[in-house]
């Protein structure tokens, strides 16, 4: 077992770590914008760095972890941001006057109800032997939202459900 002070700075290494990953896509994003490619690359490089480096951390904090026990963890996770976070935000934003926090806040613990549900299914078939090679895993880009289907063909509606991009917007994942 890892002495305490260490497992916390472990935590905190790997939630800075994920934290600037992200918004240093984000700058990048915007740095491509504006214009500056160079900039953007640079922005996309140093996130990488920090992705590998919250990686590292990661997998010191998970050691030992299976994958049926980690989608337990994430069935944990977004059972917590569905049912609590993501509504306590949401009425905190609507006190404040913040409209569009507040729309988002909603529209994301929809999709994180959606993801636990994922999360479920797939560790009951796991638990049950069935495989799920060959599903489909397709993403929402613009809310994250996500469904799985048997085959490309298959489009179970017309636009996201949570925020309307159209079916075609939404990306593969196939094993």
């Amino acid at each position: 077992k890892m002495a305490n002070e260490t497992a916390t700075n472990l935590a905190a290494a790997f939630e800075g770590e994920s934290q600037a990953h992200l918004r240093y896509q984000q700058f990048a994003r915007k740095a491509d914008a504006e214009g500056h490619k160079f900039i953007a690359n640079l922005f996309r490089a140093v996130a990488e760095a920090e992705d590998i480096h919250g990686s590292k951390w990661a997998s010191m904090i998970n050691k030992g972890v299976d994958t049926a026990a980690a989608l337990g963890q994430a069935i944990e996770g977004e059972k917590y941001e569905h049912d609590e976070m993501y509504v306590t935000f949401m009425h905190q934003a609507k006190s404040d006057g913040e409209r569009k926090a507040a729309k988002w806040f909603h529209r994301i613990g929809k999709v994180e109800g959606t993801h636990e549900k994922h999360y479920r299914k797939v560790l009951a078939a796991l638990e049950k032997g069935i495989d799920f090679e060959g599903k489909i895993i397709w993403l929402c880009p613009e809310c994250g939202n996500i469904e799985l289907t048997d085959t490309r063909d298959q489009k179970p509606y017309e636009f996201c459900p949570v925020c309307d991009t159209a079916w075609e917007e939404f990306t593969p994942y196939e094993a």
